[in-house]
């Protein structure tokens, strides 16, 4: 019985500690860096979406506040990990909500689907030092 309650305990910190990493590796600020496999979508199209999105950032601070800046816009809000849908969850100071599917996330790239079909890929950039 000790055994399985050891087990349990330490399955319950790996699942937080999973949580945790998720969340940190979200941290900092992102740039739009192309279209998500471009090359399965239509060229018209992704060459729209690259012209339309050129300057979109996105900040993700570590109080779990944003700054998405795009097209001479800025919006500020709070964001989310949520892990049972593996989703970046954005929540203006205005408006609605959103939701955005993380397909990926490596420490210089951010992989998120708008909407099914609709996925953009981020690039962390640099903290000037």
């Amino acid at each position: 019985m000790k055994k399985l309650l050891i087990l349990a305990a330490f399955l319950i910190s790996s699942f937080a500690a999973n949580a945790q990493t998720k969340t940190d590796s979200l941290q900092g600020n992102w740039k739009f860096k192309d279209v998500y496999e471009s090359e399965k979508q239509n060229a018209d199209l992704v060459a729209m979406v690259r012209e339309m999105f050129a300057d979109m950032k996105v900040e993700l601070t570590t109080d779990k506040k944003y700054n998405f800046h795009l097209m001479e816009e800025t919006e500020l809000g709070t964001w989310t990990y949520d892990a049972t849908s593996k989703s970046l969850v954005l929540k203006p100071t205005k408006g609605d909500t959103q939701s955005l599917e993380i397909l990926g996330v490596t420490a210089n790239l951010l992989h998120l689907s708008l909407a099914k079909g609709k996925s953009l890929t981020l690039e962390r950039v640099a903290e000037k030092k």
